[in-house]
């Protein structure tokens, strides 16, 4: 059943709740917004963050300060961070943005657009395209070559030959 517990929260639709203060609001199909403040709207959604917003159908936004999921099954666990598209991540770093077809965005402030990216978790980058085919063959295109990268190994090895190629010149 729909019901609004949270103070000054505001519910409707189908077996929604809002159980966060200061405003929680709910609207759709089994949507729950728990964070304070927080907005859940469309189909199984859920804003658990602070201030965070989610939209489209099995979305959540969980990261604080105005995280925000929108699409289909995409997730925004890092404060600040933004997802959309179908199937996106952006964990636990703050300011992470991931958009797409299957892309993660695993780094502090990182943009990753495409389609399966291969994960930075190390900061490498701050931007990347994901041009995989499927789960197990994630690429990303290479900075400036346009060429593609299977793993983290290469990227390093590329750095490192960049790096090293600067120093003999």
């Amino acid at each position: 059943y729909t019901r609004a517990i949270g103070a000054a929260s505001h519910v409707e639709g189908y077996n929604s709740r809002a159980t966060g203060n200061y405003g929680a609001h709910a609207e759709g199909y089994y949507t729950d917004a728990s964070g304070e403040s927080s907005h859940a709207e469309g189909e199984e959604t859920e804003a658990s963050g602070a201030d965070s917003h989610t939209e489209g159908y099995h979305t959540k936004a969980s990261g604080a300060y105005g995280s925000h999921a929108e699409g289909y099954h995409t997730r925004a666990a890092g404060q600040a961070s933004h997802v959309e598209g179908y199937c996106t991540t952006a964990y636990g770093h703050d300011g992470a943005h991931a958009e797409g077809y299957y892309t993660t965005a695993d780094s502090d402030q990182q943009h990753v657009q495409g389609k399966y990216n291969v994960v930075d978790d190390r900061s490498v980058y701050a931007d990347i395209i994901g041009n995989g085919t499927d789960q197990n063959n994630k690429k990303i295109l290479k900075p400036q070559l346009g060429q593609e990268i299977k793993d983290l190994k290469e990227i390093f090895i590329y750095i490192a030959m960049t790096i090293l190629q600067k120093e003999l010149n």
